[in-house]
């Protein structure tokens, strides 16, 4: 039986080593909370990452908000899963 990764295991697994690289080189990036959809789109919680921050934090998470969305989409952009991927 071999154990091969299906299309979106090997995305979520490159978007977890994509943001381990970039905090490894410098980049701010807090712990994210995301998901993927069955079509192979990461997306943020937000949710879950706001209630990990308190009220005093929380105005500062929001300025990276945008920032973090627009990271996440190039992300889906250049690792674009096709129909016969999946």
């Amino acid at each position: 039986m071999t154990n091969t990764m299906t299309s979106i295991e090997k995305k979520e697994q490159m978007f977890e080593l994509y943001t381990d690289d970039l905090r490894f080189l410098g980049a701010e990036i807090p712990y994210l909370h995301w998901g993927i959809t069955n079509d192979g789109e990461i997306y943020l919680l937000w949710d879950k990452i706001n209630d990990n921050v308190d009220n005093h934090h929380l105005q500062y998470s929001n300025l990276y908000r945008t920032k973090l969305d627009e990271f996440v989409n190039y992300f889906n952009l250049i690792h674009r899963i096709t129909d016969e991927d999946l």
